[in-house]
């Protein structure tokens, strides 16, 4: 439409920042999770780099949302009110906490929690082309990917020369230790779960006239995923793909259309990180396949261990849990590695209805969306979230309620999106 008066002109500078910014954002608020690894760089001694960067980008963020006064949809409205119900309930757990101070900083990140939820989500109009963001997000997976793998094959090419023990050095257990662990993200497990979106993200982008690029930049990230060897996060995809291909054999043809294509890029993919992982490594000659598979199945005893700990102590009070941070305390200042149990040994099965009260209806908008292209690789993740975090305790991370507020601040003008609800 051609703009003949300033005040076009002007709301459409407006209407441009507010998207960059929003997108902005989202990007500090991703590269904030990845850097929490950096323990060592901090403001003032004090603050770490990357919970300022997420405090910084959601406070200006905030005063620009509300400052526009931009209405909030009506997913997002009774999303937070669903939030809300919950964090009342964490807040009378914190009262109830073994560990006063502990409950209270758990309810604190709760809090913040809730306030991404509320800003993000509201910002989320901002962004007309959604397209843009996905492709954001996936160039700043490449780049965290990029850097990590060449940190740590510079880090591995010093101990070779430094030491010669190749058979030691080459191998799968020794890459996981460096890249997730010593990496920018501090754990290969989180590592995986938040370069999932990223990973995602370029999967929708690759059409079949796509630039060799991107397909490198999908492998970059792959590559960097294969090396940090998280099961939870291999059983997680999988599982979640699963769903995508339950829905696309029993989905009408909207759904067939949008998700097959999806699926195709994600079934070509999933066969050239296959072929890749039972490479063996030279020397030592295993293979990540076989580290996974064999190699790293004796951990699965002690989860089960701390699950059925756990378990007990969530039988002592079934319905309302024994408080925050109890599950720590129980398991001597473990957790379960499932934040399921986590929640009903803290809250109770009342703290695990209204957080699966919540859940279930940011799963059931996402259902709804899968008809949109561009909105796929955040349903994809949410998925996969919602069943990492059974193997892991990772409720209270920002990550879940990100990928939430991105998906209820969604809005699609097709009412037919409304009347499939």
């Amino acid at each position: 439409m051609k703009l003949s008066k300033p005040k076009e002109i002007f709301d459409q500078i407006k209407l441009v920042q507010g998207e960059n910014l929003a997108i902005t954002a989202i990007l500090a608020l991703l590269l904030s999770l990845q850097l929490t690894g950096l323990l060592q760089f901090q403001v003032l001694g004090i603050f770490n780099l990357s919970a300022v960067m997420a405090v910084t980008a959601l406070i200006a963020f905030a005063g620009f949302v509300f400052a526009r006064n931009i209405p909030v949809s009506r997913y997002l409205s009774t999303g937070l009110v669903l939030a809300l119900l919950f964090l009342v309930w964490v807040w009378f757990e914190a009262f109830r906490s073994p560990l006063p101070v502990k409950g209270l900083t758990m309810f604190l990140l709760a809090a913040g929690n809730i306030i991404i939820l509320a800003v993000v989500g509201s910002s989320i109009k901002l962004i007309k082309d959604f397209s843009r963001l996905n492709k954001s997000v996936f160039l700043l997976g490449v780049l965290i990917a990029s850097l990590n793998l060449v940190l740590v094959i510079w880090t591995l090419w010093g101990l070779l020369l430094s030491t010669g023990n190749y058979e030691g050095i080459l191998s799968p257990p020794v890459f996981r230790y460096f890249m997730g662990e010593k990496g920018l993200a501090g754990d290969p497990n989180f590592y995986s779960i938040w370069m999932s979106i990223s990973l995602l993200c370029g999967v929708g982008l690759i059409k079949d006239s796509s630039k060799w690029w991107k397909w490198a930049g999908i492998f970059v990230i792959g590559v960097s995923l294969l090396l940090n060897s998280s099961r939870g996060f291999i059983v997680a995809s999988f599982g979640a793909t699963a769903v995508f291909v339950v829905i696309w054999f029993l989905g009408n043809k909207g759904f067939r259309k949008t998700v097959g294509v999806y699926l195709r890029q994600l079934i070509i993919l999933a066969f050239l990180l296959l072929s890749i992982s039972l490479i063996p490594f030279p020397y030592s000659g295993k293979s990540i396949a076989q580290y996974v598979l064999v190699e790293r199945s004796q951990e699965s005893q002690s989860r089960l261990q701390l699950w059925s700990q756990s378990w007990g102590e969530a039988k002592k009070n079934i319905w309302f849990g024994q408080g925050l941070r109890a599950t720590e305390l129980s398991l001597g200042w473990f957790d379960s590695h499932n934040s399921y149990i986590d929640l009903l040994v803290d809250t109770g099965i009342v703290g695990l209805l209204l957080w699966g009260t919540f859940a279930g209806f940011v799963l059931r908008r996402a259902l709804c969306l899968m008809k949109v292209g561009v909105v796929l690789p955040w349903i994809h993740s949410l998925l996969v979230t919602l069943i990492f975090i059974f193997f892991f305790s990772f409720l209270y991370n920002p990550f879940f309620w990100l990928l939430a507020a991105v998906i209820l601040g969604y809005t699609q003008k097709d009412d037919s999106l409304d009347a499939a609800e």
